[in-house]
């Protein structure tokens, strides 16, 4: 008897209104393949390394723009 591949969770990103769901890392929207691969909605859930890395990239982002929005802020007050 063979053993079931895991399957490979991605993190959703888009819902049609047929109900299907793509992921992060599809560059094109389109729906996940259920029988291939499973989808959530929660970060610390994620297989699929494409999908990790977009939401480590994403994370990353959020934590330097309160950063660059204070240099910005202080950019601008110099220059009134």
């Amino acid at each position: 008897m063979k053993t079931p591949l895991k399957k490979v969770y991605h993190r959703a990103m888009f819902v049609d209104p047929d109900g299907n769901v793509s992921a992060l890392c599809f560059r094109t929207p389109r729906a996940i393949d259920l029988k291939k691969a499973l989808w959530t909605n929660r970060d610390e859930a994620v297989t699929c390394p494409s999908c990790k890395a977009a939401i480590n990239d994403a994370k990353e982002a959020d934590a330097i723009a309160p950063k660059e929005a204070a240099a910005l802020d202080a950019l601008e007050k110099g220059r009134k």
